[in-house]
């Protein structure tokens, strides 16, 4: 007083000594906020404040208040904390982390207290994203609002899932029609946008069921959740592919569906240049009007090629041919242009009788001539030649129709080089590999290939079990098939009763035989049903089924797997091993199989190219 030194007295009962052994506490402020003041009342300065869940260090003080020390505008402080205010944990982690996660119960709770014996401040739907900080081994820290006011609580670790730390990024398809992505972890949310079938996405890892993903909603941006379940994943390396278009046509899209938009469209047999994207889709690049494009290509619409290479010339191959005795009932050869009175296109109408056709395109030599046309005969145009003859004429190179005979050099070179069959054709179908089955559906085999086809017809399953028994191609079984039983109404095809085999009687009963095994040339019902006979073909699916063993053993997976090589068997030490004699054997049944291929769908192929020694 006065400036004075004084001493003075105060009732025991109006003070509290602080603690003499200070103790270091760590705890958590529970109020919003959680106030440090410059003395022990609430009523004095308030120094600082710190938002509920705050980890805060202090030591005792009294039996109301811990003091603490705080940092103002730089300057250090020592402040008070209402022990109401805070909540001593030992046990909490040192630097807590923020976590974005998933209710994994339904309700996932929040807790007063990191017990499940206390009360429940609030509850969230299975899927919810929550927000919440570390706070021991077991539990969560996190903010709840209850009746508006920020409110402490607590998540057990084991009902959440927490979102990836480092999350990878990813690009994806939609697998749903729609794909949609929700406000939430959860099926049951908020759906924020769709997306077709196809569409090309982009997301983040988020949990083990779930992406994250940022949409735009009305231009406003927002954070959405994908199902794994919805999307699936491109490859993360992609590798550079070449093939096939296999279908007409065959489309790039703009998304990986068929029910995109069609950037750009190719012929069959067109070589492609594509990137491994996902299980079903290849990526490639197109231009469009000029300008580069990113379209995506349906890997059932790409086929692979192989070539096989073979140790003889064509023209040693021609001639270990003709030791084989081949016949043809088609006639292939020279005709000069003053045998037409029309040309159109890859057709010609004969004007005349006796125009003879030629092996060669020389009339010196009669021994040249293979056969003679009638006047209006039409033929097929193969081939023009670049110069004209002595007398003035360009020759053409026709075939044409004709009685069964013994077939020339020049009628087998046309249909032993595979240069004469080009992609895009139905002939360039003697070159698909037929090892394994193409995975037909049996009602769109019935409805679409085999209605009509007399006896074949509703036997669809029976071909599909005999592809998967046997490793074959099922379409090469259905071809070979309608081609052997003309459409099913051959007489092996509808039943021969067989009551002598071999030349000793046997118990008379009706066989089948679907694939013409056995039917050599001039014992075809005789040889064919005795062979059936002796097999068991006592139905007709039995034909099918068993008749593909046949197919498959002996030819198919003994190295013959097209029609080519089961007609030609381009084999230096085994050419004898040939299905036919017939030339035309191979090509005649690729037409049936473009016209089936081009009902379908769903598909894949495989061309193995022969290619001979220069």
């Amino acid at each position: 007083m006065d400036g004075k030194k004084r001493t003075g007295y105060i009732h025991k009962n109006d003070v509290e000594n602080s603690t003499n052994n200070p103790t270091s506490h760590k705890g958590i402020g529970l109020k919003s906020p959680t106030k440090v003041y410059s003395e022990a009342s609430t009523s004095s300065k308030v120094l600082k404040s710190y938002d509920i869940g705050s980890i805060l260090i202090y030591k005792t003080f009294t039996s109301d208040w811990y003091i603490c020390t705080v940092y103002v505008s730089g300057k250090k402080k020592t402040g008070y904390i209402y022990k109401n205010d805070v909540e001593s944990v030992e046990n909490m982690v040192d630097h807590p982390q923020s976590h974005h996660g998933v209710g994994l119960k339904n309700p996932t709770k929040v807790y007063s207290k990191p017990s499940t014996d206390y009360s429940t401040l609030k509850s969230y739907a299975e899927g919810s994203i929550l927000i919440y900080r570390d706070f021991n081994s077991n539990w969560y820290i996190c903010t709840v609002y209850v009746k508006g006011k920020a409110t402490l609580g607590f998540i057990r670790k084991s009902d959440v899932e927490t979102g990836m730390e480092h999350p990878k990024s990813f690009t994806g398809i939609g697998l749903k029609s729609p794909t949609r992505v929700y406000s939430d972890a959860g099926t049951s949310f908020k759906v924020l946008k769709e997306y077709n079938l196809g569409s090309i996405l982009k997301y983040r890892e988020f949990t083990s069921k779930w992406y994250v993903a940022t949409v735009y909603v009305n231009g406003n941006k927002k954070t959405g959740y994908i199902s794994k379940n919805d999307v699936e994943n491109a490859v993360s390396n992609q590798e550079g592919l070449d093939g096939f278009a296999i279908k007409n046509p065959t489309k790039v899209y703009s998304e990986a569906s068929r029910s995109s938009k069609v950037l750009k469209t190719y012929k069959v047999g067109s070589h492609l240049i594509f990137r491994t994207f996902t299980s079903e889709w290849y990526e490639a690049t197109v231009y469009v009007n000029g300008k580069k494009k990113t379209g995506y290509i349906n890997k059932k619409d790409i086929g692979d090629q192989i070539t096989t290479n073979y140790l003889l010339t064509l023209e040693q191959m021609i001639e270990k041919q003709l030791t084989r005795n081949p016949v043809t009932d088609q006639m292939i050869g020279y005709v000069r242009e003053d045998a037409f009175s029309s040309i159109n296109g890859s057709s010609g109408i004969i004007d005349g009788d006796g125009w003879r056709v030629r092996r060669e395109p020389d009339t010196s030599d009669n021994k040249n001539v293979i056969g003679s046309l009638k006047d209006g005969q039409s033929v097929e145009i193969l081939d023009k030649t670049k110069t004209k003859d002595r007398d003035g004429f360009y020759w053409y190179e026709i075939r044409t129709n004709i009685s069964q005979r013994k077939a020339y050099s020049n009628e087998i070179a046309y249909y032993l080089d595979p240069s004469n069959f080009l992609p895009g054709t139905s002939e360039y179908y003697q070159l698909l590999r037929l090892s394994s089955p193409s995975g037909l559906d049996a009602n769109e085999v019935n409805e679409k290939i085999l209605k009509g086809e007399g006896i074949l017809e509703g036997k669809a399953q029976a071909f599909i079990t005999a592809a998967k028994t046997y490793d074959i191609n099922e379409i090469y079984l259905i071809s070979h098939a309608i081609h052997e039983t003309g459409h099913g109404k051959s007489k092996l095809a509808n039943g021969v009763w067989v009551t002598e085999v071999d030349g000793k009687a046997v118990k008379p009963k009706k066989v089948y035989n679907m694939y013409g095994i056995g039917a050599t040339d001039g014992c075809a019902v005789k040889c064919g049903s005795e062979y059936a006979y002796k097999s068991g073909w006592f139905t007709p699916e039995a034909a099918i089924i068993d008749g593909a063993q046949f197919v498959s053993t002996n030819y198919i997976h003994a190295g013959q797997d097209t029609l080519y090589k089961m007609r030609w068997n381009p084999d230096i030490d085994n050419i004898w091993h040939q299905y036919a004699t017939d030339i035309g054997w191979a090509v005649k049944q690729t037409y049936t199989f473009a016209e089936i291929y081009g009902m379908l769908e769903n598909y894949s192929l495989i061309f193995d190219i022969p290619s001979y020694k220069k």
